[in-house]
């Protein structure tokens, strides 16, 4: 009897070890869309007035009125629901994909994204185990556009990785899974050791490390910017940052010098299909000349069905390198041009698309190749033999 007494108390020790090592263990950040990021009813924060539960970022609202709206109109928040990502999700419908782009699920709906409407919402970066995660405790009042209160409006937990490119690699940079596990999620996804994304090694490799932080950039804490997250998509932005020069370098020839201002990491970054491109249009409108920045890839021939492999590897970078100390990356073409023409008329487009998948799109060149700018650039007069050429 002492002895089926004692293992029933061995069991019940074992289930109560069980139970309190799943209650303690901390919520991971994020996982490079691994696993999706399960919320139970208790994870989710209290409102500070009613008490009630957080379920929605439009609760953060009231309160956060600029960070709100700016999240709103950012690309957060459409990271499942926007027209480039929902076609390119069924050409290739990885749940992985789903785990970075709406990684809130519901504890026992672990398949279906919980509020796939808000994308990368408040919840997301910001409520874990019932407590809003910060990289530091907010002051209790301040002016701006910080919250002012008199106490502890929420229930903190602090994390410092919110302060620098950790919290954002999570979703921002990963490897090619292997081809045989590519559809797949959890367990079953098995990443290989060939780069797929790598906007934070990219960040890593350039003067801002260590100076200019991820947010910095993109997050613009406590002004009226605050939670735009700009990027790829805006094209104002890139008006501002990216400049085309132009020179006669010799009777036939001209050089083209292509800028970028303030950019922490490559450009283009992110989706590997991703392109600038530059179009050269010569004195009778013509196309002379068209070049494209990207990262190269090529398939793996038997790639399709393997554990260890992935479909595609790098083959080289044709980008806009990350900046080094005067926070500029340039990079430098030079073409054929005729002697005779005064001028030169530059497009400056970015592909959100691959190419094959840009011809067979449904939807409009200005969402899938928006225009930059376009420029005209006067030359000086050539000078030597040919200047009549």
């Amino acid at each position: 009897m002492y002895a089926g007494s004692f293992k029933v108390a061995l069991a019940l020790l074992a289930l109560s070890q069980l139970l309190f090592c799943q209650k303690s263990e901390p919520t991971p950040l994020f996982t490079k869309g691994v696993f999706p990021l399960v919320m139970r009813p208790a994870d989710f924060a209290a409102h500070p007035k009613t008490g009630a539960a957080m379920q929605s970022s439009t609760d953060c609202a009231p309160c956060h009125e600029t960070a709100y709206r700016n999240w709103q109109a950012s690309r957060h928040r459409v990271a499942l629901t926007n027209e480039l990502y929902r076609e390119s999700h069924e050409r290739e419908p990885s749940p992985w994909c789903v785990n970075c782009h709406a990684p809130l699920r519901l504890s026992g709906s672990d398949s279906k994204p919980y509020r796939e409407e808000e994308g990368v919402s408040c919840l997301v970066c910001h409520v874990r185990e019932g407590k809003i995660l910060v990289k530091k405790l907010p002051q209790t009042s301040a002016g701006g556009s910080r919250v002012t209160h008199a106490g502890p409006a929420h229930s903190y937990s602090v994390d410092n990785r919110l302060g620098d490119e950790r919290f954002c690699e999570g979703c921002h940079e990963f490897n090619f899974p292997t081809a045989a596990t590519a559809m797949r999620e959890g367990h079953a996804l098995h990443y290989t050791d060939q780069p797929m994304q790598s906007t934070v090694s990219e960040y890593r490799s350039s003067a801002f490390y260590g100076n200019v932080t991820c947010s910095g950039c993109h997050l613009f804490p406590y002004t009226p910017d605050s939670h735009t997250f700009p990027g790829g998509h805006a094209i104002d932005r890139l008006k501002k940052d990216l400049r085309v020069e132009v020179a006669r370098v010799s009777p036939g020839r001209i050089a083209l010098k292509l800028f970028a201002s303030g950019v922490g990491h490559s450009l283009p970054t992110g989706d590997l299909f991703r392109t600038l491109r530059v179009r050269i249009i010569d004195p009778a409108s013509k196309l002379a000349e068209e070049i494209e920045l990207r990262h190269y890839f090529e398939p793996i021939a038997g790639a399709a069905n393997s554990t260890t492999l992935p479909l595609k590897r790098r083959v080289r970078e044709e980008t806009l390198p990350p900046p080094q100390a005067d926070y500029i990356s340039m990079r430098e073409f030079t073409v054929t041009w005729p002697a005779s023409a005064d001028r030169v008329v530059t497009e400056l487009y970015i592909d959100y698309l691959n190419h094959m998948s840009t011809i067979t799109t449904r939807l409009p060149p200005h969402m899938t190749r928006p225009l930059i700018k376009r420029e005209t650039h006067r030359l000086a007069p050539a000078r030597g033999a040919d200047a009549k050429g």
